[in-house]
């Protein structure tokens, strides 16, 4: 997968299929757009391109809002995830006020048409962009008219008879409910941490969050695989919640370990009080 920071470094092409979104959590919802967006690119002998923000938009619209965002995938995590849905290229464009201020319209000719070349898009089915979220299906059809491109929609996926989102995600993991979350995500959830305070016998490891506005789940005791040192173990991560949350992880097989910071992976099986 090709990385293009910034919209003007794209390389545009007629048989290129765009998609666009923050796709926080490449979850089981936006899986099946990929997928979609792979077999249209197909049909046309094509490639597929992904048109991505960061900052997430709210955190440069909203950074003092009393619920900031909470993401489930920083940026470098997302890109992972969707190098393994077999995209071609993933464009970044940096998320300011001054984009946020630029139209529908004018997001569609600046930088859809004119920077990009777009020609064939596909979004999901509630889909808004541009400023004040104006920009939906309808305006992308109708622009497609005038600019020569053509335009699908994606409709929604469902899990349980239910629409999967990011924001009900969010919500799930907030309220401890991993199982359900990951059915939603298609895959465990994870998180990557700072170990501030070294394992020894009968004592926890103190982590802190690698990246601050990640979500961190509801309070709690979670069955977790811990990577350290390119080995997985098995442990228990246990997260309290007053005024800020505090994470505790007992891994046994590291028991007794000289003490050390540490950058660890943590994915997550399941509350242990479910």
């Amino acid at each position: 997968m090709r990385i293009y920071e910034g919209s003007e470094a794209f390389q545009s092409s007629r048989n290129t299929v765009l998609t666009m979104g923050t796709f926080d959590g490449v979850h089981v919802g936006h899986q099946q757009l990929l997928r979609q967006l792979r077999a249209q690119a197909q049909e046309i002998n094509g490639e597929t391109a992904l048109l991505t923000f960061w900052p997430h938009p709210r955190l440069v619209l909203a950074p003092t809002h009393a619920t900031p965002i909470q993401l489930l995938t920083p940026l470098e995590e997302k890109t992972a995830l969707l190098a393994q849905q077999g995209l071609d290229h993933l464009i970044v464009i940096p998320f300011t006020q001054a984009l946020a201020q630029l139209s529908a319209q004018d997001f569609i000719q600046q930088v859809l048409v004119g920077q990009i070349g777009m020609q064939h898009i596909l979004v999901g089915h509630d889909h808004r962009f541009g400023k004040g979220r104006a920009g939906n299906m309808a305006l992308l059809q109708e622009a497609g008219s005038q600019e020569s491109f053509t335009v699908a929609e994606v409709p929604p996926v469902m899990v349980d008879h239910v629409t999967v989102s990011s924001t009900k995600i969010r919500r799930l993991l907030l309220a401890g409910d991993i199982e359900n979350a990951n059915a939603y995500l298609g895959r465990s959830y994870a998180m990557s941490c700072i170990a501030r305070q070294g394992i020894t016998d009968g004592a926890g490891l103190v982590l802190t969050p690698a990246n601050t506005h990640q979500l961190i789940p509801g309070a709690g005791s979670y069955e977790v695989q811990v990577t350290y040192q390119d080995i997985v173990h098995l442990g228990n991560l246990h997260i309290t919640n007053n005024s800020t949350p505090a994470l505790e992880l007992e891994v046994p097989a590291l028991s007794g370990m000289a003490a050390r910071e540490g950058s660890l992976h943590i994915v997550f099986s399941k509350n242990r009080g479910s």
